[in-house]
C-alpha cells in the first residue's frame, strides 16, 4: 500500500512538473505560430499521455492524445488561425494538468473537471477538422503523404534553402531542374498536387512559358507563384490571361515564397466569369472538364465556376472569384468529394487568352537580347553531370559545355534568318534536348576523321534536329509514343522530314539536311521513315550520330545512374560499323 502511495505521489508529481514545463514553455516563447514551439509541446503532452495511460483514466488519456495530435499536425502547418486556437487550448491544458494533480483521488472533483476537458477535447477536435484535415501524423514522425507542392527551379537555389533549414514544409516541396520531370510529376496520379512555385532565373527568356503553359494545360485550377531577380526580366506580363496568383523576388527566399503560396492574397484573384446563366440550360457529361478537388486545399480564389456532380444533375457549388472556406473544404472532404467540375468552354476561353499572351511575349522585341545572355551550358548540367559519372575527365566535359554554349550562341545569330530559330531558343523543352544532344554528339567528334569545320557542323546538327518538333503538344515533344494522340503521332512520324525542309530553306548544308531527315533511321527496322532491305548504306552517317545521341540522353533522362557503356548490344543492332566504332571508342 505504501509503494501504491509513492507510485501515486510520483504521479501527481510528475502532472504537476508537466503542467509548470508546458506553462513556462508558453510564456516564454516569441514565436507561438513556430513549428518548434508546437513540437515540444507535443512532446510534452506526449509524456502526460503516456503518464495518465499507466493509471487507465480513460477520458484523460483520450483527450492528451487528441491534445498531443493537435501539437504535432501545428508543427507541420502555417495556418496562424489554427495556431492562435490551439494555444488557447494549450494554455487551459496546463491548468487541467494541474487540476487533475491537486484533485487527484477525489472522484466528484475529477468528474466535474472532466466535463470541462471534454468540451476543450471537442474544440481541439474541431480545429483538426477544419484546418488540419490534410495533414497526416503519427506522433512526432510525419507519415508519408503525397501531398505536394511542385517547384521548377533550374538555379538549385530553393531546394538547397530547403535543405539548410531542416523545417519539415506541408504540403511537401518537390524540386524539379529539368522540364521532363516536371512535366512527369504534373500527371503523375500518385501525386495531389495543391500548388506550384516557378523560379524564372536562368531559364532563357521566355522558356518560362512553357512550363507555365503544362501547368494550365494539366492544372488550370492549381494556384502558380512566379519567381524573378527582376520583374522587368518577365516583361510586361498580363497575369489575369496566364493564371499566375503572384509574382514574387527570388530574393525573398525559399521559406517565405513557401508560406505565401499557401496564404495567397484573395484580391490576387483572376476570374472567367461565365457570360450566360448556365442554370438555365440543361448541362451534360460533355459540357465540363474534371479538376481534381486536391487543388482547393490552399483555399485561394478560383477563377472558374465550380461544380459538384449529384446524380446526372452538375450543382454550382462556388462562383469564380471566390474561395472555399475550410469548414466547407472540410465538409466536402468527409463526404468523399475527390473531383469538381468547370465549364469546358470556359476552359477553352482562358487557354485561347492565355494563348494570346503567350503569343505577345513571344514577339516581343526584348526576347532577343535576353536569348543572347542565356547560359546554355547552364541547361545541360544534368547532362554534365552523367558525363562525369560514366568515367570521362574534367577536360571532355568542359569540351562538351564548351560546344554546346557555341553552338547557341551561332543559332541566336541565325535568329534574323529564320522566326522557327527563335521559336527554338524560346521553347525549354525543346532546348534542354537540343544543348544535351549537342553535348552527347560533341564527345564523339575526337573519334571521326574529320576538320574543325566539319565537327561545328556535327553539333549544329544536333542542336537543331528536332526543329519538325515546333507548335506539336508536349507529348510529341517528350518523344514517348506511349503518351501521344493519333493526332501527336502523325505529327511525330513526320518531323525529321519537317525539320529538314526547314533546314533546306536557310540554305543548310545538304549533307546536315539530310541528317536530320535521317535521325530516327535505325537499321534493325525499328526507327522510321522505314529503311528497305539492302539500302542501310543510304542512312545518313551524321543522322546517325545524331540518333546515337538522342537515344543516350533519352536513358539518361529516364535514369539519371544509367550507364551508357550498358547500350552496347543495342549500338550493334541499330546502328552502322562506323558508329559502333566511334561508340566504342568513346565508352570503352
Amino acid at each position: 500500500m505504501i509503494e501504491d502511495k509513492e507510485i501515486i505521489d510520483e504521479f501527481i508529481e510528475q502532472l504537476k512538473g508537466f503542467s509548470q514545463e508546458l506553462s513556462l514553455l508558453l510564456k516564454k516563447t516569441t514565436d507561438l505560430n513556430s513549428s518548434a514551439f508546437f513540437e515540444q509541446c507535443g512532446q510534452i503532452v506526449d509524456r502526460v499521455f503516456g503518464a495518465i495511460s499507466m493509471f487507465g483514466l480513460t477520458e484523460f488519456s483520450s483527450y492528451t492524445r487528441t491534445i498531443k495530435e493537435l501539437c504535432y499536425k501545428c508543427s507541420r502547418s502555417d495556418n496562424e488561425t489554427a495556431h492562435q486556437k490551439s494555444t488557447e487550448i494549450l494554455q487551459a491544458c496546463s491548468d487541467f494538468l494541474m487540476q487533475i494533480a491537486e484533485n487527484f483521488g477525489k472522484p466528484e472533483e475529477l468528474k466535474k473537471l472532466n466535463f470541462n476537458i471534454n468540451l476543450d477535447l471537442k474544440r481541439a477536435e474541431k480545429i483538426i477538422a477544419s484546418y488540419l484535415f490534410s495533414i497526416k501524423e503519427a506522433s512526432v514522425k510525419v507519415e508519408a503523404d503525397s501531398d505536394t507542392i511542385l517547384v521548377f527551379d533550374k538555379t538549385g537555389l530553393f531546394e538547397s534553402e530547403c535543405k539548410e533549414t531542416k523545417k519539415v514544409f506541408f504540403p511537401t516541396p518537390s524540386f524539379f531542374s529539368i522540364t521532363s520531370g516536371f512535366n512527369k510529376a504534373l500527371v503523375d496520379d500518385a501525386l495531389t498536387i495543391t500548388g506550384i512555385i516557378i523560379n524564372c532565373d536562368q531559364m532563357p527568356a521566355p522558356g518560362w512559358l512553357e512550363i507555365l503553359k503544362s501547368c494550365v494545360d494539366q492544372m488550370p485550377t492549381v494556384p502558380v507563384i512566379l519567381t524573378a531577380k527582376k520583374f522587368e526580366d518577365l516583361g510586361n506580363i498580363d497575369r489575369s490571361k496566364l493564371g499566375i496568383r503572384e509574382l514574387l523576388p527570388t530574393k525573398l527566399g525559399f521559406t517565405k515564397i513557401f508560406s505565401r503560396l499557401k496564404t495567397i492574397q484573395k484580391q490576387n484573384v483572376f476570374s472567367m466569369k461565365e457570360e450566360l446563366e448556365v442554370d438555365r440550360k440543361e448541362l451534360f457529361d460533355a459540357d465540363f472538364i474534371e479538376v481534381s478537388a486536391s487543388s482547393f486545399k490552399l483555399s485561394s480564389n478560383v477563377a472558374f465556376d465550380l461544380y459538384l456532380k449529384v446524380a446526372a444533375r452538375y450543382i454550382k457549388v462556388l462562383s469564380a472569384g471566390d474561395a472555399f472556406d475550410e469548414k466547407q473544404l472540410s465538409k466536402h472532404a468527409e463526404k468523399g468529394v475527390r473531383k469538381y467540375y468547370i465549364k469546358a468552354d470556359i476552359h477553352e476561353k482562358y487557354l485561347a487568352n492565355f494563348e494570346e499572351e503567350m503569343n505577345r511575349l513571344l514577339s516581343s522585341t526584348t526576347v532577343p537580347l535576353e536569348i543572347k545572355q542565356t547560359n546554355f551550358s547552364e541547361l545541360g548540367k544534368d547532362i554534365l553531370r552523367s558525363i562525369e559519372k560514366n568515367g570521362f575527365d574534367s577536360q571532355m566535359v568542359e569540351m562538351a559545355s564548351n560546344y554546346a554554349q557555341k553552338t547557341g550562341q551561332l543559332v541566336v545569330e541565325l535568329m534574323t534568318q529564320s522566326e522557327d530559330y527563335s521559336k527554338l531558343l524560346s521553347n525549354l523543352k525543346l532546348l534542354e534536348h537540343a544543348v544535351a544532344v549537342s553535348m552527347i554528339g560533341s564527345l564523339f567528334l575526337n573519334h571521326i576523321k574529320a576538320t574543325q569545320c566539319t565537327h561545328d557542323d556535327i553539333v549544329f546538327a544536333c542542336f537543331v534536329h528536332d526543329l519538325g518538333l515546333l507548335g506539336t503538344s508536349g507529348a510529341a515533344q517528350e518523344e514517348d509514343v506511349r503518351l501521344m494522340n493519333e493526332e501527336d503521332k502523325k505529327y511525330f512520324w513526320n518531323h525529321p522530314r519537317r525539320g529538314a525542309d526547314i533546314l533546306q530553306k536557310q540554305n543548310v548544308k545538304n549533307a546536315l539536311v539530310e541528317a536530320i531527315a535521317h535521325h530516327h533511321m535505325r537499321l534493325d527496322g525499328t526507327g522510321f521513315p522505314e529503311i528497305p532491305k539492302g539500302t542501310a548504306f543510304v542512312v545518313n552517317r551524321i543522322g546517325e550520330l545524331i540518333g546515337l545521341s538522342e537515344e543516350i540522353v533519352y536513358q539518361i533522362k529516364i535514369n539519371p545512374e544509367f550507364q551508357i557503356a550498358d547500350l552496347r548490344p543495342s549500338v550493334r543492332k541499330k546502328f552502322s560499323p562506323s558508329i559502333q566504332k566511334a561508340f566504342d571508342l568513346v565508352f570503352n
